[in-house]
């Protein structure tokens, strides 16, 4: 009686307590009235890990390839994208008369870097004596930068030597304006005497320095289509009444002899 009690305490108190016990083959389920909290740790995979970055230096490596790309060909598009418009040019055929230049002035983006460069120009174009080369300023190789002759207005004027009348009368003085946007570069040239005469003057967008200098750096004389060009302005000054009879036939008879290689 005692071992029948026992045995019916017994499956009461497992029943209550929901647990899981293998009877004659037979499988009876349970819940734990008091379950304990699960603690699940994930560790990531190594290889995954690696895997992935990889995969960020080269979506890095793309990307840049990409902005790199990007840049070049708005470069490209904006140096296709430039004029040259000459406004006064009395140089022409008349470059003889000079034999130096005085860097007189310089404005605008980079004005020292500007000035190091066009120096380098008319040094090694070799038709005229640069007076006041960058390599004679006070504080050349590296503390020009710094130079208090540098206003707020970005204007830069290069120191000028004392030179003597004969000197001054045969020195083209040369001015520079240069501003910039992200791609495009616009310039402006004018060329003086020393009676502040203009002899030439132009305006540039996204043109080589060395193409701008042309009037300093090469043999700067009028060649058949220019005097063609020339003939056919005076022609037309002469029709309109601005130049007189005499007028054109001094200003021609030299034109005449370039276009007839006499």
């Amino acid at each position: 009686m005692k071992k029948l009690l026992l045995l019916s305490a017994l499956s009461i108190s497992m029943y209550k307590m929901n647990a899981q016990v293998q009877v004659s083959g037979q499988t009876a389920t349970y819940e734990n009235p008091y379950p304990q909290p699960i603690k699940v740790q994930v560790q990531q995979n190594p290889t995954n890990s690696y895997s992935n970055n990889t995969q960020n230096i080269a979506n890095t490596y793309a990307a840049a390839a990409a902005n790199r790309a990007a840049q070049q060909a708005a470069q490209q598009a904006a140096n296709a994208n430039n004029f040259e418009k000459i406004e006064i040019d009395k140089l022409k055929g008349n470059s003889n008369k000079f034999k130096y230049v005085i860097i007189k002035k310089l404005q605008g983006w980079m004005v020292i870097e500007n000035y190091k460069s066009i120096c380098e120009e008319i040094r090694l174009g070799g038709n005229y004596i640069l007076i006041n080369d960058i390599e004679t300023q006070d504080g050349y190789r590296g503390k020009i930068k710094n130079s208090k002759t540098i206003n707020k207005n970005k204007v830069f004027e290069p120191k000028i030597p004392p030179i003597d009348d004969v000197t001054n009368e045969k020195t083209i003085y040369f001015e520079w304006v240069r501003e910039a946007s992200s791609y495009d570069r616009f310039t402006r040239i004018v060329l003086k005497t020393s009676k502040n005469e203009i002899i030439f003057q132009a305006e540039y967008k996204n043109k080589p320095l060395l193409e701008m200098l042309r009037p300093l750096v090469t043999d700067y004389v009028i060649n058949k289509q220019d005097a063609k060009q020339k003939l056919i302005e005076l022609k037309e000054y002469l029709d309109l009444g601005i130049i007189s009879e005499e007028d054109f036939k001094n200003s021609s008879e030299q034109l005449k002899k370039i276009l007839l290689d006499k």
